[in-house]
């Protein structure tokens, strides 16, 4: 046999080739963005009929409200840029609903202290209903005295000859002011009520007297 040559072949697997790393380049820092004052709009100003400048219906209605129903305050705000308030209500106050201290501190240089507070007994056992004697009370009580009834007109005289305020009733005050009347005698100062005061605690009947000792200070 000759000699045979035989041929191989093969094959080499090799990893496959990686890039060459790149230097890397030099990157800056991000620039801070620069402060931007915000602009400043100017309000779309409207004119109503009434020659005003508003922004909105909101606006319009309260400048209205501060010029047509606040009256001079409210055109003060209004001219003055303020915010419309509500405006504060304050409580009614009685006409005549004084209060017994502060009516015995004004009449005790008329009064002595024992006085001003019988009186007080005697205004209450009238029938005082909330710092007044009203016709009702007033009527019962000259009734009972009497012992017949009395017309509607005769209560009515009694209390408006001392009604100063006109409120249909007797108040603390204008019974006290009967009281000074009696204590100084002058007879031009007179009144029924007056009278028939005087009369009453003079014959002082038992009901009268119950009445009274059932009153406290």
């Amino acid at each position: 046999m000759g000699d045979e040559f035989i041929e191989e072949t093969f094959t080499l697997d090799l990893p496959p080739a990686q890039p060459v790393p790149q230097a890397q380049r030099y990157k800056p820092p991000p620039q801070q963005q620069s402060y931007q004052q915000p602009s400043y709009q100017q309000p779309n100003y409207q004119q109503s009929a009434y020659g005003e400048q508003y922004v909105n219906e909101e606006d319009r209605l309260n400048k209205h409200i501060m010029k047509h129903e606040v009256g001079a305050r409210g055109q003060a705000m209004l001219q003055s840029n303020a915010t419309y308030e509500e405006p504060v209500v304050q409580p009614k106050r009685v006409v005549g609903a004084e209060h017994w201290v502060d009516l015995h501190r004004e009449f005790a240089d008329i009064l002595d202290i024992n006085e001003l507070q019988k009186y007080r007994k005697h205004f209450r056992a009238f029938g005082e209903k909330e710092g007044f004697i009203d016709q009702t009370a007033l009527q019962e009580t000259m009734e009972t005295f009497f012992g017949q009834d009395l017309e509607k007109r005769q209560i009515l005289e009694t209390i408006s000859e001392i009604d100063y305020d006109n409120d249909g009733k007797i108040s603390y005050r204008e019974f006290l002011e009967v009281m000074c009347a009696l204590k100084s005698g002058d007879r031009n100062r007179r009144t029924k009520l007056g009278n028939f005061y005087k009369v009453l605690t003079l014959k002082n009947p038992p009901w009268w007297a119950q009445r009274v000792g059932r009153m406290n200070n």
